[in-house]
């Protein structure tokens, strides 16, 4: 922000109305505002901060001081000020409420406070915001500070700008990122940090998970005395992860060498198994078939027997039967009939079997 000029009415050690044109004093960009005491410089400061905020720049005095006591009743106490701020040009006119004699009759009447900001657009004034508390918030909202700020940073009273030097780094942080509009240097640098936090947290936690993975690694007993185990032993062993997965690689490839040799082994041995079944089964099968045939040996001598004793029982049976008697008895008649000599020596001491197919045999003949 910066005045173009100032025009104080009835105000402060000016009765009448004065008005002060920085832009002219400041063409080369630095002025001085100089005087013998009560000349009015503290006014000037007054009316700027007045204009903008409805406030003094010295807390000791109070808006109710505004008017000047030399002021002739008629006139009403007002600061105005035009200033530029981020290329537009702005005007400000505050009057605060005060009692003045009548421009008709006699007596007093009063004058409440009012106040209006308008942007100024060529030769027409554009009205944005009308009323005290409207226009302290739009002069807020557009130059990004508020009065106490101001009066410590751009508009500091006399014996006043050591409490902006002796305030706390964090007061001082407070109104200079305001007033340099560094809010987003400050998300930024919130953000960062934000971030570096979550960083740093995922970390540990990566860091502990590795530190509990590394301490599950079991050597064989062989590798007690390897670079792979001091590496384990030793507390910063994370930061040298890199190393311990080489060296662990490495051993895992060794092991994976001896692996392939023992399950190749272990095929060479699955085979043997297969063949020992093949030569097992083959003799089981064998005996199941030596069992079979000896139970249909025994089945059959069984039935043999059996037939044998079913044939001498019918044969027993038929020579006990009358008809074998009948029988027996008309081979006999005919043959004694046929051969009564042969019949003879059938009763004879020394007649035998084979005398007896003799006379069988011509027997049958004779039929």
């Amino acid at each position: 922000m910066r005045p173009l000029t100032l025009t104080l009415t009835a105000f402060g050690a000016y009765a009448g109305s004065q008005t002060v044109d920085f832009e002219a004093a400041g063409a080369g960009g630095l002025f001085l505002i100089t005087g013998d005491t009560g000349a009015g410089k503290t006014t000037l400061f007054d009316g700027v901060c007045y204009a903008l905020f409805g406030k003094l720049t010295g807390r000791v005095r109070s808006e109710k001081m505004i008017r000047s006591d030399y002021a002739d009743d008629t006139l009403e106490t007002s600061a105005q000020l035009v200033f530029l701020h981020r290329g537009e040009r702005w005007r400000i006119t505050r009057r605060p409420a005060q009692t003045r004699r009548k421009k008709r009759g006699e007596g007093t009447t009063e004058v409440p406070a009012t106040a209006l900001l308008e942007r100024l657009e060529g030769e027409n004034p554009v009205p944005v915001a009308e009323g005290k508390e409207s226009v302290d918030a739009a002069v807020e909202e557009l130059l990004g500070i508020q009065v106490d700020q101001f009066r410590q940073i751009a508009m500091i009273a006399q014996n006043q700008f050591a409490e902006l030097l002796n305030k706390s780094g964090r007061d001082r942080s407070a109104i200079l990122r305001q007033v340099f509009a560094t809010e987003r240097c400050q998300q930024l640098q919130q953000r960062l940090k934000e971030l570096a936090s979550a960083s740093r947290a995922e970390t540990e936690k990566q860091v502990d998970s590795l530190r509990q993975y590394l301490a599950g690694l079991r050597l064989p007993e062989e590798e007690e005395a390897t670079e792979l185990t001091q590496l384990l032993a030793d507390a910063g062993c994370v930061w040298r992860s890199g190393r311990v997965l080489e060296l662990a690689e490495e051993l895992c490839r060794a092991d994976r060498d001896t692996l392939a040799g023992l399950e190749e082994k272990i095929g060479q041995l699955d085979e043997s198994i297969k063949q020992s079944a093949a030569l097992v089964q083959s003799a089981r099968e064998a005996g199941q078939r030596a069992e079979q045939l000896a139970r249909l040996e025994k089945q059959l001598a069984q039935q043999q027997d059996g037939a044998a004793e079913a044939v001498m029982e019918q044969y027993l049976s038929f020579m006990q039967s009358e008809e074998y008697t009948r029988q027996v008895t008309d081979d006999l008649t005919l043959v004694a009939a046929v051969s009564p000599a042969l019949m003879a020596k059938s009763k004879q001491p020394d007649f035998s079997l084979e005398l007896f197919n003799t006379i069988a045999q011509e027997s049958m003949k004779a039929k």
